[in-house]
């Protein structure tokens, strides 16, 4: 799995809020920050902000590679998502990310119409950048990055299971995630966050890319299936937050942690 890969799985990483329906309207705000390295060797740092209310939600996401990484792929990544929870559910209305890559500004926006996706602004296109096509029905029932891995938080993980299928398009890929126990078989492990040990459920995800895909780059995976393994705390609140995720990268091994619990 490449690194930027690897990050987008990272800042699609959140948390799921139960709240009262006969309370007054309460927004959950709740704010993750996570540490990607490879090889042991610091990338890029990233902030994900989540608000969650009685009826939505929104969500937040900033990813900056520094130091040696920016040398060899300087990214910045901006992305948000904004959607509705109608009976627990989660339902994307609109997504967007601006970004810089090696200095080059790139835009996606995609807008929800019921079921279907629609990109409502992409540059650079498809074409410009030589992708494959994204095939319709990949954009039937589908969620944004961020939204995808809500609807996993806020399914099987907080309940202690490693089990769920994510359709997910962001205007210029395609891919299905699911999470499964792999080999581990759903295995709780214990890991220490911010000097703080805890117990998590360790599960494998996996996507298989259906539009959108790349020609190969020496620093790309552009392979159609990719698979990591990620580690979901269950707070107090019964919140599934991602703590950990690990996945092979083309110049060593990525490792994504939260840096401190919320």
């Amino acid at each position: 799995m490449s690194s930027g890969t690897a990050a987008i799985l990272v800042v699609s990483a959140l948390v799921a809020a139960v709240q009262d329906p006969a309370a007054e309207p309460v927004i959950d705000r709740l704010t993750l920050h996570y540490d990607l390295s490879v090889s042991g060797i610091g990338m890029a740092e990233a902030e994900v902000a989540v608000q969650i209310g009685s009826d939505g939600y929104a969500i937040d996401a900033h990813v900056e590679t520094y130091g040696a990484a920016s040398l060899l792929e300087d990214l910045t990544v901006n992305a948000s998502t904004a959607g509705l929870t109608p009976g627990g559910a989660v339902a994307p209305e609109r997504f967007e990310t601006r970004n810089l890559y090696n200095g080059d500004p790139r835009h996606a926006e995609v807008r929800w119409s019921g079921e279907w996706a629609t990109v409502a602004a992409l540059a650079p296109t498809l074409e410009e950048e030589e992708r494959t096509s994204i095939p319709d029905e990949a954009r039937l029932s589908a969620f944004d990055p961020l939204s995808a891995m809500l609807s996993f938080a806020t399914g099987a993980p907080s309940q202690g299971q490693c089990a769920g299928t994510a359709k997910v398009f962001d205007g210029r890929r395609s891919y299905v995630l699911t999470l499964d126990p792999g080999e581990d078989a759903g295995r709780l492990e214990s890991l220490e966050i911010g000097g703080t040990a805890v117990t998590a459920l360790k599960c494998r995800i996996s996507s298989l890319r259906t539009g959108g895909k790349s020609p190969d780059g020496w620093l790309s995976d552009t392979s159609d299936s990719e698979a990591a393994e990620i580690w979901f705390w269950r707070d107090p609140a019964g919140r599934a937050v991602p703590v950990r995720l690990e996945a092979d990268a083309p110049v060593g091994y990525a490792v994504a942690q939260l840096s401190r619990l919320p």
